[in-house]
């Protein structure tokens, strides 16, 4: 419902995929939607973004930050958003979220991307790794970023440093 009600409404729609593929298709549900609509809609997704000069230092920062994560309070968020069965959220989640184990049943991917970004898309990595994945969601279709960061005056000086002048040469950016 709210895809289609964005086709018709909306200039932009925000999307939340959990792999490369399944942005690809919603990327093309939009576009499909939106054309029987006589329109044209932009897609574009939130990112979570922890990056460091190399690799391996944006890993030891996502390592630190995991293991600070408070379970309980993500797990209340989660349940929370089960309570309407008819939730987009509960449609997709509802019927694997449980007790089951300490990922209360959506894997320990799906919860750290809940716990780390409200479900965004993870870019973890050096500047030219952030780089690659965000033209990796470029070139599924998704033509806006919004950037969120774990620190978010260090992160802005790192994208307009750091990472902008590698998208500058991927030709993503002018």
């Amino acid at each position: 419902a709210g895809i289609d009600f964005a086709t018709r409404q909306c200039d932009w729609v925000f999307l939340t995929g959990r792999t490369l593929d399944e942005y690809r298709q919603l990327v093309h549900e939009v576009h499909e939607r939106a054309a029987r609509y006589g329109r044209t809609v932009r897609p574009a997704t939130m990112v979570y973004v922890i990056m460091a000069e190399s690799d391996r230092r944006a890993q030891e920062i996502v390592d630190w930050v995991e293991a600070e994560v408070d379970k309980e309070a993500v797990n209340n968020f989660l349940f929370g958003r089960t309570r309407d069965p008819g939730s987009s959220f509960a449609q997709r989640y509802g019927a694997d979220l449980g007790e089951q184990d300490e990922w209360s049943g959506i894997g320990r991917e799906q919860f750290m991307r809940w716990a780390m970004g409200l479900s965004a898309w993870h870019i973890y990595g050096s500047y030219e790794t952030a780089a690659e994945q965000m033209r990796a969601l470029h070139d599924v279709g998704v033509e806006s970023l919004l950037t969120c960061f774990f620190d978010p005056i260090r992160g802005l000086h790192q994208m307009e440093d750091d990472v902008i002048p590698l998208l500058r040469k991927m030709g993503l950016r002018r």
